[in-house]
């Protein structure tokens, strides 16, 4: 009974472990990025990351990433230039920890458009920047 007990739990694990990528993943599909740029872990706390081809107006020679915690949600962030440098985070999207791919999707597009056309997005239910 042991051995099942732990078999469910790695079990458990793996499916959880498994989902989180799965989501991970559609994400990057729905903004249009592979899944060669994704990653994530599930660990003390759930996290995920995607490489962003696209760019902000506002740093144009910083590359973006969106990034997801299982606390806070999803956030548009430019990469850190060097290992000492922080991300800058443009805006996160926190009206459900869990957003459909498209909701992300769309958060991401309005982001970059409202930097493009010089304005700060102003925030729909669940974002802020």
């Amino acid at each position: 009974m042991t051995t099942w007990v732990a078999d469910r739990a790695d079990h458990t694990a793996w499916y959880a472990e498994h989902s989180l990528r799965r989501y991970v993943e559609a994400v990057a599909l729905a903004v249009g990025q592979p899944a060669d740029g994704v990653a994530s872990e599930l660990a003390d706390t759930a996290t995920g990351y995607i490489a962003l081809t696209a760019r902000s107006p506002a740093f144009p020679d910083r590359d973006l990433m969106l990034t997801w915690s299982g606390n806070s949600g999803w956030a548009l962030a430019t990469e850190p230039a060097s290992p000492a440098q922080q991300p800058r985070v443009l805006a996160r999207l926190t009206a459900e920890v869990r957003p459909s791919p498209s909701q992300v999707a769309r958060f991401v597009t309005r982001t970059l458009t409202a930097e493009r056309h010089g304005n700060v997005p102003r925030p729909e239910r669940g974002e802020r920047p």
